[in-house]
């Protein structure tokens, strides 16, 4: 048996679409778990209307307005099923969604097994495949996010005390999953099914509350706080601790240039020395630039780097050095499409240099900026090497630099390097 959770708030314009998925899901042994937050609309009444229709529909109404996290652990003490998923109202899945996930879990007994993911934004009805499953491929430490695109063995969570956090909002799937992950033995992942996720874009991230900043900055500590203790207990490997440590601590950093309160700016500095000090390999904590930075500068100096930035890009993103005459009869290329792309840009239309396009392997992303967005194999394979990279990521920035090494590019000579 499979149980379904589904928190729910004030969730009238979509509960119909979700439940209507669930419902139908071609996998009949199912309890769907609805979790009525104390919702003001009316939610419970589209609940009430399904659950007299479908007796698998079962009904939790929370006491008292406790978040997502609350309600999925309440869901949680309610399910009898030997495997669990999780939907949000506001999404849909596939019909064969969950019979696919179950049937391979089934087989292989794994501890989790995961689909594919869709996203797409609140005001389009375009999805668009942002699966982390190809990275994780290469190593489990690439499941950061998209839980709910997976199911879990109940009896794995219970062995281990597994619960959503409360007070980490909004990054509680992020703990939940770096905990779950870490402890997994066996994760099978299944390319061809879907959980579509709708993405509101009046993100929380936009309207941070000085409450909101204080829970983030808990989950992003209470996260490199359990590196640093599973790499001492060698219960994580080096490569899952170094993927995780760079990237929430470089998130860490980016929570820092979207508050304007000084106070909390200081607050945040000081976790952001703390955990620099304490990271086991400090070179791939930060690329060079700000290493140097956080070696040598006070956090009043460090505070100062941060003042007037009206991003992170701005007050990391170094200047792009390379010797014009390597860039003559070669066409350049910069690799990543995000917003540290936008900074690479503007650098290259200063010096007069031209650009040619960008490199992405999401292949949803055919333009950006106004260029073409090319596949990195279709250009980095070209044994003429008429071309020039610069790495303008910083969450993958290793990754791309030990990409274009393994493919016989030389730093300086063929590409720049944020590492």
């Amino acid at each position: 048996m499979l149980s379904i959770i589904v928190p729910v708030f004030n969730a009238k314009a979509y509960l119909p679409m979700c439940l209507d998925s669930l419902v139908n899901q071609t996998l009949e042994n199912i309890e769907i778990l609805c979790v009525n937050d104390c919702s003001t609309d009316n939610s419970l009444s589209i609940l009430q209307k399904y659950a007299k229709k479908d007796k698998r529909i079962v009904i939790i109404n929370l006491q008292k307005n406790g978040g997502a996290s609350a309600a999925r652990n309440a869901g949680f003490i309610h399910a009898k099923g030997n495997y669990i998923g999780f939907v949000d109202s506001d999404d849909r899945i596939d019909l064969n969604f969950f019979e696919t996930l179950y049937n391979v879990a089934e087989k292989t007994k794994a501890e989790i097994v995961k689909g594919g993911l869709k996203n797409a934004s609140i005001d389009s009805d375009v999805f668009y495949d942002i699966s982390l499953n190809s990275k994780i491929k290469m190593h489990k430490a690439y499941f950061t996010s998209q839980f709910y695109s997976a199911i879990y063995k109940v009896s794995f969570l219970n062995k281990n005390k597994f619960k959503f956090k409360m007070g980490v909002a909004p990054i509680e799937d992020q703990v939940f999953l770096l905990e779950v992950i870490a402890a997994a033995k066996n994760i099978e992942l299944v390319d061809n099914v879907f959980y579509y996720y709708l993405n509101n874009s009046s993100s929380i991230i936009s309207t941070l509350t000085i409450e909101k900043q204080n829970s983030w900055l808990k989950g992003l500590s209470f996260c490199l706080a359990f590196l640093n203790r599973r790499i001492l207990q060698n219960k994580i490997d080096r490569n899952f601790y170094k993927i995780r440590y760079r990237e929430y601590f470089n998130e860490m950093l980016s929570l820092l240039t979207r508050i304007n309160s000084a106070q909390q700016k200081k607050k945040i500095a000081k976790r952001v020395y703390k955990y620099f000090n304490l990271c086991k390999n400090k070179t791939f904590c930060v690329q060079t630039s700000l290493l140097k930075f956080l070696q040598t500068k006070t956090i009043n100096e460090f505070l100062e780097l941060f003042k007037n930035s009206t991003g992170y890009a701005d007050c990391i993103f170094p200047e792009i050095k390379i010797n014009s005459n390597i860039l003559k009869n070669k066409k350049l290329y910069i690799f990543g499409t995000g917003r540290y792309s936008i900074k690479a840009v503007e650098q290259i239309k200063e010096k007069s240099w031209i650009l040619e396009g960008f490199l992405d392997s999401n292949s949803n992303i055919n333009k950006f900026l106004g260029y073409k967005v090319f596949r990195p194999k279709e250009i980095v394979k070209n044994k003429k090497r008429d071309f020039f990279v610069i790495i303008s990521s910083r969450a993958y920035a290793l990754e791309m630099h030990t990409y274009l090494e393994q493919a016989g590019l030389v730093r300086d000579k063929d590409f720049f390097s944020l590492v």
